[in-house]
């Protein structure tokens, strides 16, 4: 029977992470936006993409939600998706949805000078700003 003192047997076959044979991957698409992960045979990382037309693979491990492919240097590179930090600084192009929370009615606007303000009747208004690939930001605004 083995002691407690025995050096445990390696780890190998658990989703690939301790077996050299076997590599992370990742698909993504021409914008840098991740369409799966995963973990295969090292041989078969090419494959990974099941031959759909505009999406690539990456031998690196990433999450959907919140990391992004930067295509911007010489070699495709994973990062972690920059944040908002608020309606005073929006990345040009971010598409900002104000959602009436008392009537549901929503209004759509593309910011290009970085910034927001908005204006209504009196109320409570959610407000949505979306621009890959920063991470969505969510906040309520009370008029």
């Amino acid at each position: 029977m083995p002691s407690i003192a025995d050096p445990l047997p390696p780890l190998t076959g658990m989703l690939g992470l301790f077996d050299p044979s076997y590599a992370a991957f990742t698909v993504y698409d021409g914008e840098g936006r991740i369409h799966g992960a995963g973990t295969c045979a090292a041989d078969v990382v090419e494959m990974q993409t099941g031959g759909r037309p505009g999406l690539a693979v990456i031998a690196a491990e990433a999450h959907h939600l919140s990391d992004y492919i930067d295509l911007s240097g010489e070699a495709p590179a994973v990062r972690r998706r920059p944040t908002i930090a608020g309606l005073d600084q929006l990345p040009d192009g971010a598409v900002v949805e104000v959602r009436c929370l008392i009537t549901g009615s929503t209004k759509s606007y593309t910011v290009d000078d970085g910034s927001f303000q908005y204006d209504d009747l009196p109320g409570t208004y959610r407000v949505t700003v979306r621009r890959f690939p920063y991470m969505d930001f969510v906040t309520e605004i009370r008029l």
